[in-house]
């Protein structure tokens, strides 16, 4: 199994216009190959559910559920795969944290096969309040 293949991956999911491109490209090369699959270890990233809600509300205009998050990480290559269920429908994300971009598909309409696709990118802010919510004193 070539992983390198995860940097085209990458500047396919900064470069594309159609996100079909990286979506294809990941399931040609990746998702659908079992040693692939075996890669990589269960993952928990609280922040990356917390983007996949905001998508959800924003695709569906209301507060959404997501259930039945299912992610593995490739740590060495800062990829993140996987799947949940938003508002019932299946949907399958792929994450660099590297460079905080991510392709989110989801099934939009119950019994088709067709998806939607989102190119996210993330952002951290930090604060400048403290814990107990005072001025730190940094900019």
């Amino acid at each position: 199994m070539n992983l390198q293949k995860l940097s085209v991956l990458k500047d396919k999911l900064i470069t594309a216009k159609d996100f079909q491109d990286p979506w294809n490209y990941f399931f040609d090369h990746f998702g659908e190959n079992p040693d692939f699959l075996q890669l990589g270890h269960r993952s928990h990233d609280p922040a990356l559910k917390t983007i996949i809600e905001g998508i959800g509300e924003q695709l569906f205009k209301k507060k959404v559920k997501v259930s039945n998050f299912l992610l593995t990480e490739i740590a060495e290559h800062n990829f993140f795969h996987g799947a949940c269920f938003i508002q019932g429908r299946i949907a399958t994300v792929l994450f660099f944290k590297d460079i905080d971009k991510g392709l989110l598909a989801i099934s939009m309409s119950m019994g088709s096969s067709a998806v939607s696709l989102v190119r996210f990118s993330s952002l951290k802010i930090e604060s400048s309040r403290s814990p107990n919510g005072k001025y730190n004193g940094k900019n």
